[in-house]
């Protein structure tokens, strides 16, 4: 994502400074893909219970909202997101899983629009 979209690095401190070449080696970046992960984990386990879904999505909405993340940061990364996981997964990712990873990210992205709606946009 941050070679596409480089700006998206701003909303990571502890590792703006750090070359893209070498984040898949360092230790914070690891940690909040972990993190990321462990999420999206939680967020499977809910697809079944979609109030329990939308709270989980809420919260990590809010969250992000803390750090100035707009809507159309989680356009960026469905944006790049498929690429991703063909690139993890070598091109084994069923289309149906893309497809299914694009609408949650749209859920993000509606969710934090709702919460720009409310705050006026930006703060």
């Amino acid at each position: 994502m941050f070679k596409k979209y480089p700006e998206t690095k701003n909303y990571f401190p502890k590792f703006r400074e750090i070359p893209n070449e070498e984040l898949w080696e360092n230790p914070k970046m690891l940690w909040h893909g972990a993190n990321v992960l462990n999420f999206l984990g939680a967020v499977v386990r809910k697809l079944e219970k979609p109030d329990t879904l939308l709270v989980l999505v809420e919260k990590s909405a809010v969250s992000h909202r803390h750090k100035d993340v707009q809507a159309m940061d989680y356009d960026k990364f469905a944006d790049v997101w498929p690429a991703m996981m063909n690139e993890v997964f070598g091109n084994k990712v069923p289309a149906h899983a893309l497809s299914g990873w694009a609408k949650l990210l749209t859920l993000f992205t509606d969710t934090t629009k709702g919460m720009e709606a409310t705050e006026g946009g930006m703060r």
